[in-house]
């Protein structure tokens, strides 16, 4: 579990002690730790905020679930909500912390069975087309896309 610094540390920590209770061998990181070393090596990737991690977890189609308290789903752009309730009906989004709990105690045994399921993929590529598009050359088609909006100009 990673944490970014964005003022709530409060329900953070509440989060953190929930988690420990429940499932002691979960390895939390810290803001030391090289981040695509653990993407590589993580079984399951678990956040409590909207992050880029996620993002790039999805695009590199790596197990992730991310669990978002009301106010946070209250702040998800209404054009993008459909693909949000979708990951939440594939299992990949919780809205409260005790139905993911219970979902990962079940999924642990085997997130990858879970993760490759053909139906949670589907909705996952239809998420990444729009929202985690991963290309091993990203920096030439980010230039080839600034260049041809030169050309429109």
């Amino acid at each position: 579990m990673k944490r970014e610094k964005n003022g709530q540390l409060k329900e953070y920590h509440r989060d953190v002690n929930f988690w420990k209770s429940f499932k002691p061998k979960i390895k939390f990181v810290n803001e030391s730790d090289k981040i695509n070393k653990i993407y590589r090596i993580s079984k399951l990737s678990i956040f409590f905020y909207n992050s880029t991690g996620v993002l790039e977890l999805i695009s590199l189609n790596k197990p992730v679930i991310l669990i978002l308290n009301s106010n946070q789903w209250f702040n998800i752009p209404k054009k993008v909500l459909y693909y949000y309730e979708d990951l939440c009906n594939a299992g990949i989004i919780y809205k409260d912390i005790k139905s993911a709990a219970v979902a990962i105690n079940k999924i642990s045994k085997d997130t990858n069975k879970w993760w490759y399921n053909q139906k949670r993929q589907k909705i996952l590529s239809k998420f990444r087309k729009n929202f985690a598009q991963y290309a091993e050359d990203l920096d030439k088609k980010f230039i080839k896309i600034i260049k041809n909006i030169e050309n429109d100009y």
